[in-house]
């Protein structure tokens, strides 16, 4: 199963202090563009041309790149943003994000317009992932290390590091809204609800999901709350999910490793 967001429209979300723009760039990512005084920052760019278009035709003048990791449909436009507008690049403290003018850690402070970004360091997708949270605002840009009803392949660390990451997410508020950088809810929950048929909050959230992609509308923000009721990545811990899954007993990174490999093959 995949989801495509081709002929989805751009969505404008209304918030105390600034104005979130989320924009669908190539097949199943997002753009998250964040205004306030007619000022912008931009979390991950994937593509470069759609989201100075965008920039142009809203009349915002770019001050910020905030990317969460260095894969190529994260930062593929940096360099041609940069230059078009001058912006600062914001990233994790790796020489792989093309144009990074500004390289954060764990706990340092960013601020775009209202928001005050704390990053915290989330390894697991890659050895570098970080993902900007906001605390008063209740806002967290999460990457590739959470999704809707997922989270994100272990393609350089190991299944400890990633439940380590995971788990520092799932400690966050419930209120928290989640805007990660793809579009793979249908996907992931279709592929959870294969093994939990009878779960009574992964069924609920499957038929809302499957109805707004019917209409080609993002899935976006989830909360903390949800994905700790309905992401069976989250719930890898859980003693239920565990004996659905013949995983009982298991240590948790261990469960939640043997899941991230039944969904890399589903």
């Amino acid at each position: 199963m995949t989801s495509t967001l081709h002929r989805t429209q751009s969505v404008i979300l209304q918030r105390e202090g600034y104005t979130l723009h989320i924009l669908p760039v190539l097949e199943d990512n997002y753009a998250y563009i964040i205004e306030w005084d007619g000022r912008a920052a931009v979390v991950d760019l994937p593509d470069g041309e759609p989201v100075l278009k965008y920039l142009k035709q809203q009349g915002l003048s770019l001050e910020l790149v905030l990317n969460t990791h260095a894969h190529f449909d994260h930062v593929a436009g940096n360099l041609e943003v940069k230059e078009a507008t001058g912006c600062t690049i914001v990233g994790p403290a790796t020489d792989s994000i093309p144009g990074l003018d500004r390289p954060v850690r764990e706990g340092d402070v960013v601020m775009a317009g209202p928001l005050r970004f704390t990053v915290l360091e989330t390894p697991g997708h890659t050895r570098h992932d970080i993902v900007y949270y906001a605390e008063s605002g209740h806002v967290l840009f999460s990457g590739d290390t959470l999704f809707a009803g997922g989270c994100g392949r272990l393609f350089e660390c190991t299944e400890d590091t990633m439940w380590d990451s995971l788990v520092k997410l799932r400690d966050l508020p419930d209120e928290t809204e989640v805007f990660p950088g793809h579009e793979y809810a249908a996907d992931n929950l279709a592929f959870a609800h294969q093994y939990l048929p009878d779960h009574r909050e992964l069924t609920a959230r499957l038929d809302v999901v499957c109805a707004l992609r019917s209409d080609q509308f993002p899935v976006v923000p989830t909360s903390i709350g949800i994905e700790k009721a309905a992401n069976i990545f989250f719930l890898a811990d859980d003693p239920e999910i565990q004996a659905a899954l013949n995983l009982s007993g298991c240590e948790p990174a261990v469960a939640f490793g043997e899941i991230r490999k039944r969904k890399d093959r589903f």
